[in-house]
């Protein structure tokens, strides 16, 4: 137990809550395409994760906010279908994104090192 908290009902709590919206997810993915795969996924995982640094969620501290994640989201995906309306290719839509996830890291190591 930490701060009144107990540590073990809390990650179990959220453990058994991400396998349930998992779950679902998968449901409705089989029910969209009448089809399972294990791999469906793995493009959407870049997204995810520059929403998340680029909301402020450091990727050395586990630092951030639901708030800023949704902010990044909503950026990620604004750029996303920009470049697609443009019609660039995916690649370049891959490209771009990464290079914003390696330019907001780079932001925060740069604030990390100015706060000490």
């Amino acid at each position: 137990m930490r701060a009144g908290i107990p540590v073990k009902r809390a990650l179990i709590k959220v453990y058994v809550i991400s396998a349930m919206l998992s779950g679902i997810a998968g449901v409705l993915w089989a029910t969209r395409f009448t089809s399972g795969d294990s791999n469906a996924g793995i493009p959407t995982l870049l997204f995810a994760i520059a929403a998340a640094v680029i909301g402020g969620t450091s990727m050395f501290g586990g630092e951030g906010a639901v708030i800023g994640t949704i902010i990044g989201s909503i950026i990620i995906g604004t750029i996303q279908y920009g470049l697609v309306i443009v019609g660039v290719s995916s690649f370049w839509q891959y490209l771009a994104v990464g290079v914003i996830v390696v330019i907001a890291v780079i932001v925060d190591q740069f604030g990390r090192t100015l706060e000490r």
